[in-house]
């Protein structure tokens, strides 16, 4: 992102706002997390994830994805 534009954080928490009430919370992922329309919302360290699922278990599919991709990002800070 450009110094002067909106930043990761500030997407994240509008994102979140618009979705408003349809969203359910995840404290287990990152600095903030929940699950709404478009899959799995990560806001870690700076960092925003999405990851989408169109699997029939899409909660589960979303969680286990949403762990490997925190473990990755870890690795490469």
């Amino acid at each position: 992102m450009p110094p002067t534009g909106v930043g990761s954080e500030t997407i994240y928490r509008e994102t979140k706002k618009l979705i408003g009430d349809s969203k359910t919370d995840l404290k287990e992922f990152g600095n903030d997390a929940f699950i709404a329309i478009g899959g799995l919302h990560i806001f870690k360290d700076g960092y925003y994830i999405l990851i989408s699922s169109g699997n029939i278990n899409k909660d589960e599919t979303l969680k286990n994805a949403g762990k490997k991709a925190l473990e990755n990002l870890d690795k490469v800070k």
